[in-house]
C-alpha cells in the first residue's frame, strides 16, 4: 500500500478524539445512558415487542434505503413475519433476508455470529447479503472496477484489500478499545461510526456497502455485550439525513480527513431518533399506568352505567386524537356494544358524569382524557 500513501493522503486511520468539542462527549453519554435506559425497559410483553419490532423494521428500510433498495415498511415486516413463502419471488424479499440473516436471524437473535473484524469477515458479511445473487454484484468478492476519480467514490480496487486490512486492524486496535469497562459500549459505538464512515470511503465492494457497514457495526456492538439497537438508530439517523451525511462523508475526504465531525453529526442524528423511540415508550407506559388506575377507579362498580363510563375511558386513552362527542359511541366495537339501545342522552348523561369528576376534558376538537394526572414531580400547574 506505500505506492498509495502519497496519492491517497486524505485516508489516515487515525481520530483524535482529546481534540473533539466537549459537546461531542455530551452527546455520546446522552446516547450511551438512553441506550442503557431502553435496555430492559418495564413495559407490556405485546407492546414491548411491538416498539422493538418497528426499530427493526426501520433500520432495515433505511439500510436498503441507503443501498439504493427501496421497500414500504409493510412489506418488510411482511418478511420480517415469513409472509411470504420460501423460494417465492417477492420484491426485496432476498435483500431483507440476506440482511437479517447476516445480522443474526431477526436481527435480535440471542445465537448470533460470533464477531469477526477482518477481511476475510467483511467478505462473508457481503456473501451472506448477496447469496444467489448475480454476477455483477460478486458475492463476497472485493470490487474490481475501478473508481470515478473523486476521493469519496473509493480507493483503487488494486489496493481494496489492503486498505480494508488497515480498517479492521485500526477497529481492534489499543488506540479504539474503551479506556474503563463501563465505557465499552460507547466505545463500540464509536468504532461502529468509524467503521460505516471508512466502508463509505473505501467502498471495497461492488455494491451493498451500507448492508456490510450495518452488520459490522452490529457485530462491533456485540463485541461490547450491547445489542443491535444502535445500529438500527444509525441507519435510521443516516437516511433520514442522507444529504448530510453525503456532504460529511466528501467534506473529511476532501479536507484533512479527520472523521470527529462525521462522529459528532451521527451520535447527534442518532439521540433524535432514540428520542423518539423513548417518547413512544412513555406514552406506552403512561397509557398502560392509567388502564391500570381506571380499572382500580371502577373495580366496586359493575352497573351498566360504570361499565359504560369505564369502556369510554379506557378508549378514549387509546385515542392519538380528541374524538368529538357523535363519534364517542362508534369508537369502539365495544361502545358500540355497550350503547347500541340506548338514547343519545344516556350518552350524554355519562360524559357530563365523567366531566365532572374530572377525569375527561372537553376541547373544541373533541373529548380527550388527561393522562398528566399520574405523573410525579411535574411542574406546577402542569
Amino acid at each position: 500500500m506505500r505506492a498509495y500513501q502519497d496519492t491517497i493522503t486524505w485516508l489516515t486511520f487515525r481520530v483524535e478524539l482529546k481534540k473533539a468539542p466537549p459537546s461531542f462527549w455530551l452527546q455520546l453519554g446522552q446516547l450511551d445512558a438512553g441506550l442503557r435506559h431502553l435496555n430492559g425497559v418495564p413495559l407490556a410483553a405485546a407492546e414491548a415487542r411491538s416498539v422493538e419490532r418497528d426499530l427493526v423494521i426501520r433500520g432495515v428500510q433505511s439500510r436498503l434505503a441507503l443501498d439504493g433498495v427501496i421497500l414500504p415498511y409493510e412489506a418488510i415486516r411482511s418478511h420480517l413475519a415469513g409472509g411470504s413463502k420460501p423460494g417465492a419471488k417477492v420484491a426485496g424479499r432476498a435483500e431483507v433476508l440476506g440482511f437479517l440473516s447476516s445480522l443474526g436471524a431477526s436481527g435480535t437473535s440471542p445465537h448470533p455470529p460470533a464477531t469477526d473484524v477482518s477481511p476475510e469477515g467483511l467478505k462473508r458479511i457481503h456473501a451472506t447479503l448477496f447469496t444467489g445473487g448475480s454476477d455483477q454484484e460478486r458475492a463476497g468478492h472485493w470490487r474490481i472496477i475501478p473508481i470515478g476519480g473523486r476521493p469519496w467514490e473509493g480507493v483503487p480496487h488494486e489496493v481494496v484489500g489492503l486498505f480494508a486490512e488497515e480498517l479492521c486492524d485500526w477497529l481492534k486496535s489499543a488506540e479504539l478499545a474503551a479506556p474503563a469497562a463501563d465505557e465499552e459500549q460507547a466505545w463500540a459505538v464509536i468504532r461502529m461510526l468509524l467503521a460505516e464512515l471508512y466502508l463509505f470511503w473505501i467502498r471495497p465492494f461492488t455494491t451493498g456497502h451500507a448492508r456490510v457497514a450495518g452488520v459490522l457495526g452490529a457485530r462491533l456492538l456485540r463485541s461490547a455485550g450491547s445489542g443491535p439497537h444502535a445500529a438500527h438508530l444509525l441507519a435510521i439517523a443516516l437516511h433520514r439525513n442522507a444529504a448530510e451525511f453525503q456532504r460529511q462523508v466528501q467534506h473529511a475526504a476532501e479536507g484533512s480527513a479527520d472523521p470527529t465531525p462525521f462522529l459528532a453529526f451521527a451520535v447527534r442524528a442518532m439521540n433524535e431518533v432514540l428520542h423518539e423511540v423513548h417518547a413512544r415508550v412513555r406514552d406506552l407506559q403512561m397509557r398502560g399506568q392509567w388502564r391500570a388506575q381506571l380499572l382500580e377507579l371502577f373495580q366496586d362498580g359493575n352497573d351498566e352505567p360504570t361499565r359504560r363510563q369505564r369502556q369510554v375511558l379506557l378508549d378514549l386513552a387509546s385515542a392519538d386524537l380528541p374524538v368529538p362527542l357523535n363519534g364517542l359511541s362508534i369508537l369502539s366495537p365495544a361502545l358500540a356494544k355497550l350503547y347500541a339501545g340506548v338514547s343519545e342522552k344516556t350518552l350524554r348523561r355519562d360524559v357530563d358524569a365523567l366531566l365532572q369528576a374530572g377525569v375527561l376534558q372537553r376541547e373544541p376538537e373533541g373529548l380527550r382524557v388527561d393522562l398528566t394526572n399520574i405523573l410525579a414531580f411535574k411542574e406546577p400547574g402542569a
